[in-house]
């Protein structure tokens, strides 16, 4: 393989507890009694979405985007002093470039996210390009995307190995012909099987790679 296509929050860095306990605090700090099922109500909502449920659900005041800026406030502050890396994910990205590989980032989360985290990581530098997929207005869904990377990067798509904890995004790197890498994360353990029916190899940890 050529090109390297790592997803972040779930895949490089273990993000979601330390992203979710944000959330949540800002309710607790606000005095809210929220359901036991809340985490699993907020995942598919996308940030924005989040800040329009918790307005709506539990009157936090009324100006969604005030909210939305508090909670995003809140998570670059986690990215930058709390999210970790996981297991392996350093001696990987160093062993990939050492071989040649050409190594990217592709993910969902915002540049505030996920800069200042690899650079307090140390691993901003190893990368050969950083996107989120806001920067292509296309989703991890869309065939187009991992098209598009495959052409910004010059590499052919045949080429390119996809590293992800999304079944969703591993079958779409997957049906435009992009080799797959599953990773477990626990928030999305429930798509293991899913994905071991497609995918080239799936990871525990990256000392498996």
């Amino acid at each position: 393989m050529k090109g390297y296509i790592f997803d972040f929050d779930g895949t490089l860095v273990d993000s979601m507890d330390p992203a979710i306990d944000a959330l949540l605090g800002f309710l607790r700090e606000k005095g809210v009694d929220y359901p036991d099922d809340i985490v699993s109500i907020m995942l598919p909502l996308g940030y924005k979405g989040i800040a329009k449920y918790f307005v709506e659900e539990f009157s936090i005041g009324t100006d969604v985007d005030d909210v939305f800026a508090q909670l995003i406030a809140r998570l670059v502050h986690v990215y930058a002093y709390t999210v970790g890396a996981n297991e392996g994910v350093d001696p990987l990205l160093h062993r990939l470039k050492e071989e040649g590989g050409k190594v990217y980032l592709l993910t969902g989360s915002p540049k505030d996210f996920f800069e200042p985290c690899l650079k307090r990581l140390g691993l901003y530098n190893l990368f050969d390009g950083c996107w989120s997929v806001a920067e292509f207005g296309l989703t991890k869904a869309d065939e187009g995307l991992y098209r598009a990377v495959s052409q910004r990067i010059g590499i052919e798509v045949a080429d390119c190995v996809v590293i992800d904890d999304s079944a969703e995004a591993l079958a779409t790197a997957h049906a435009v012909g992009m080799k797959t890498v599953g990773v477990y994360d626990k928030y999305s353990a429930h798509d293991e099987a899913k994905m071991r029916a497609f995918v080239d190899k799936y990871l525990y940890n990256f000392n498996e790679f």
